[in-house]
């Protein structure tokens, strides 16, 4: 049978493993779609020479 303090314990640690996953997770999920979205960037495409001379300006942006 636990007492309060150790089902408080086991709970604090319980939801700190959680999130430090769900965290990494994220991370690891965003970091691949980063990668994917820079190697779609990179393919030619008609518009590629006018959007690698627009200076300041970032892939998918309006010219106007």
């Amino acid at each position: 049978m636990l007492d309060l303090q150790s089902g408080l314990l086991m709970g604090f640690l319980g939801c700190t493993i959680t999130f430090v996953g769900f965290f990494i997770a994220f991370l690891v999920i965003n970091y691949n779609q980063r990668q994917e979205a820079k190697k779609k960037i990179n393919e030619k495409h008609p518009m590629y020479d006018l959007m690698k001379n627009m200076p300041g300006v970032r892939y998918g942006d309006d010219c106007q």
